[in-house]
């Protein structure tokens, strides 16, 4: 089976399914989103197209900055949109990402942040050619996609702050435990040197190294102000994976636990608390009055 399950960690939702842009939403869709407007980004390699939705504060506001709202693992980019939306009614151009073989994306694979960190730089090329970066470029994500915003803030310096909501802090010191959870009974058989194994044989099948699968070292190459939220009875993500990133994280970096929340109860964030901190972060460091680039 080793091929089966390796290649159910790394196959993306749309593997061998045709994207095109008769797969892009209608005006009336992105009318009920509350998008100003959807673009189709060419990225690679290996070649794909990403789906991205813009939603601009209302009244026609001025935004204070652009963030980028990054999905997870078993979600699409619908998920995500009140997020948006709520950033967006903020004052912030937010920019709903469909990470490649999700929604309306083409892709075959999943790389957990190793193929995905250079997607978004070429997402946030296109936004400055079509003057869309407005301000300073923040990042938001959800469990992989909080993971995968760490990521690309190490590798893209125009990246000034960061929300990372459950992060995993590498995808080999996760996967034993995500698997053992979600696929039970098989996951209980399998030793962690077996999960190594099938971490292995995925990389061959998606073509990456998933030892660069790493959060930790975007943590270590950013400079960009990092606020982990993280809830403190997690069990698919355990709140651990936080901790030991928030130890490489730079001086302007923060850990906020979120006390008894669960993996699903941070997404639904029934207090506010993530929601208020995240706009805080971003005020603090993509307003013009304080943060740094």
């Amino acid at each position: 089976c080793t091929d089966f399950l390796a290649g159910r960690i790394v196959k993306a939702p749309n593997h061998d399914k045709t994207i095109t842009a008769a797969d892009d939403p209608t005006l009336f869709s992105l009318n009920l989103w509350g998008a100003k407007r959807f673009l189709r980004v060419d990225v690679g390699p290996p070649d794909a197209t990403v789906g991205v939705w813009i939603i601009d504060p209302p009244h026609d506001a001025t935004p204070k900055g652009t963030v980028l709202v990054l999905h997870g693992f078993g979600d699409r980019a619908f998920w995500m949109l009140g997020k948006a939306k709520t950033l967006a009614a903020h004052g912030y151009r937010a920019v709903l990402v469909a990470f490649r073989g999700y929604s309306t994306s083409s892709g075959q694979y999943r790389t957990f942040g190793v193929v995905e960190r250079r997607d978004l730089s070429q997402v946030v090329d296109r936004l400055e050619s079509e003057n869309l970066l407005a301000g300073k470029l923040g990042v938001w994500g959800m469990s992989y996609g909080a993971a995968v915003a760490i990521q690309f803030a190490g590798h893209d310096e125009r990246v000034a702050a960061v929300v990372a909501v459950a992060p995993f802090s590498t995808l080999r010191s996760v996967l034993p435990h995500f698997g053992r959870v979600t696929v039970p009974v098989v996951g209980w058989l399998l030793s962690d040197k077996d999960f190594d194994h099938l971490l292995d044989q995925a990389g061959k099948i998606a073509s990456f190294d998933p030892d660069e699968a790493d959060a930790i070292t975007g943590m270590k190459n950013t400079r960009a102000p990092v606020l982990l939220m993280h809830g403190t009875t997690d069990l698919l993500v355990p709140f651990h994976h936080s901790q030991t990133l928030i130890k490489h994280g730079n001086e302007h970096s923060k850990l906020s636990p979120v006390h008894l929340a669960g993996h699903v109860g941070i997404w639904a964030d029934l207090t506010n608390q993530v929601a208020d901190e995240s706009r805080a972060w971003f005020n603090q460091w993509l307003s013009e009055a304080g943060g740094q680039k």
